[in-house]
């Protein structure tokens, strides 16, 4: 881990604590030991299904590409893309970590490891912006009911997922990349365009990687079946993350309607999508949530509790399980490096 990295999770470390200073955690303490142990058990329960489900959907794209990687394999390389995201949060970092370990395997070409992990994440931002416009949606028309989160955030947080997923699938492009590189500067192509050469097909140059991503879009294209089932299992991860802090709001006896915490849930996970400093959003996430809670009418020490019980369950113990796998997997992988 860099200095970088290290003076941010210390950062993150110190805004966790002194967010547990302002709400007071001896009343934290008293409200989590009312939790009744089934419901929050639930919640870790599906929040390790949900994690299962993510790593699934990216699996089922390297199906589609033919790429020879097992199911838990695939979990083994997402889970340490995710433990390497909360380290160091750079936009794209797990992208970019499970396409350079598909590459680094010599399993796939540069192009169908780009391919399948930017179309998932495009899938990923599309599921996220049905989540939450379709919750706001819900509660405004079908309950009619007063929306807890700013409806402005809820349209820039859809907006961000529109945008998003448009600007992935437009870089995938294979006229839009050839155009942009034919009308670069030669420094542009060195020190950029040049990157996504693959060694195995150097004689082909960068159209070589241009007609990589142009057969795997095809591919998934054809399969269309298996690209929409990707995009199921994505959505169930989002609705999953939702249940969990729904189990972890009724483990304390707070009951909402589930298209509520959804919209919670989403909001604060956008913060935690454009949050580009602090580790994992500590200290930030938590105050996020809590605030988000209060706004739905939870008192401040029980909003703070709720939040607590929902982080444990979608970030410590994801840290707890992905961790040795992260260890493990990357050990195996420096060795054959080496060898």
């Amino acid at each position: 881990m860099d200095r970088r990295a290290i003076s941010l999770t210390i950062i993150g470390i110190l805004l966790f604590v002194f967010y547990l200073f302002l709400i007071n955690p001896f009343a934290i303490l008293f409200e989590i030991s009312r939790i009744n142990i089934i419901y929050y058990l639930i919640a870790v329960l599906v929040n390790q299904v949900g994690l299962i489900l993510f790593a699934a959907s990216w699996w089922l794209l390297l199906k589609i590409l033919n790429l020879r990687i097992n199911f838990f394999e695939g979990i083994q390389i997402t889970y340490t893309s995710l433990f390497v995201g909360w380290i160091i949060p750079i936009p794209m970092n797990t992208e970019v970590i499970r396409a350079y370990l598909l590459n680094f395997k010599k399993r796939s070409n540069l192009g169908q490891a780009i391919c399948s992990v930017v179309v998932h994440r495009a899938l990923y931002n599309i599921a996220f912006g049905i989540t939450i416009g379709g919750a706001a949606f819900v509660i405004n028309f079908i309950e009619k009911d007063h929306l807890p989160i700013d409806p402005w955030l809820i349209i820039f947080a859809v907006l961000f997922a529109a945008v998003t997923s448009i600007f992935f699938t437009a870089i995938l492009n294979s006229r839009a990349l050839q155009f942009l590189y034919h009308y670069s500067p030669g420094w542009i192509k060195k020190y950029f365009f040049n990157k996504f050469i693959d060694n195995q097909q150097s004689e082909l140059g960068f159209q070589g990687f241009v007609t990589n991503i142009e057969e795997s879009i095809n591919a998934m294209k054809t399969n269309f079946s298996l690209t929409l089932l990707s995009f199921l299992l994505i959505f169930l991860h989002w609705i999953g993350g939702s249940i969990t802090a729904y189990y972890s709001a009724k483990s304390l006896g707070v009951d909402f309607s589930l298209s509520v915490i959804i919209l919670i849930y989403a909001v604060v996970e956008f913060i935690q999508q454009v949050n580009i400093f602090i580790p994992s959003g500590l200290g930030v996430i938590d105050a996020g949530l809590t605030g988000a809670f209060v706004l739905a009418g939870v008192p401040l020490q029980l909003a703070a509790s709720i939040s607590l019980l929902t982080r444990l369950a979608t970030y410590w113990f994801e840290v707890v399980v992905c961790t040795p796998i992260a260890f493990r997997y990357g050990y195996k992988e420096l060795l054959l490096e080496e060898k």
